[in-house]
């Protein structure tokens, strides 16, 4: 990971920012590769939003040492980015910046140059997803409806829900499970009954559960 510091926090940092282009041509001459988020921000949307400044620097670095890396344009679209069953769309294209960037101008033509061929890579699926609902959907479903809710409350403005809704499963979905086996066992239902009827449910899970 390396650091990059924005203008809102604080101007006495972005000199900073230096190493990040030292560092990454560095790393880029000695033929690894360097991941950038090119937009410096995450939204909820399949919109690029402007880009910053940094990419065309590290290339301007790479390039006063007479190094063209290869460059792979990745585009990301969501067709949802809340709910069960996304369906996620990933394009790719390789690209050069042949001629040097030398200057803030160049810098400028060459973000031009990416967001047209990112936005163009930028393809949503029209694709809805729909679940089967079965046993093992209704025995969840109030659970995970809860959850989902309270989480959708605690994340609003942010693009934090799928990531916390994830974590908060993981750790109350076993106490979820506890509790039903107790509520079953506290209405005289055998034990071996109760753990393999869930055993059964989970087993067959791939095949009741599949998103058509």
């Amino acid at each position: 990971m390396i650091p990059v510091y924005r203008l809102r926090e604080g101007k006495e940092f972005l000199h900073l920012n230096e190493y990040a282009f030292v560092e990454s041509a560095r790393l880029l001459k000695n033929n690894e590769a360097v991941l950038i988020f090119i937009e410096g921000t995450c939204l909820n949307t399949n919109e690029l939003q402007p880009f910053k400044k940094g990419t065309a620097r590290i290339l301007q670095t790479c390039h006063t040492e007479n190094l063209f890396p290869q460059i792979h344009l990745v585009g990301i679209a969501y067709n949802n980015f809340k709910g069960i069953g996304k369906r996620v769309n990933l394009c790719l294209e390789q690209y050069t910046q042949t001629t040097p960037i030398l200057t803030p101008k160049d810098r400028v033509d060459f973000n031009n140059i990416i967001f047209e061929k990112l936005s163009a890579l930028i393809l949503p699926t029209a694709h809805t997803p729909t679940i089967k609902k079965n046993a093992l959907y209704y025995l969840n479903f109030p659970f995970y409806n809860l959850v989902y809710r309270f989480v959708d409350k605690k994340t609003k403005g942010t693009v934090f829900f799928d990531s916390v809704l994830f974590s908060v499963l993981f750790f109350l979905y076993p106490i979820y499970l506890f509790f039903i086996i107790s509520l079953l066992q506290f209405i005289s239902i055998p034990q071996p009954i109760i753990f393999g009827t869930l055993g059964l449910l989970f087993l067959l899970r791939n095949q009741t559960m599949s998103i058509s």
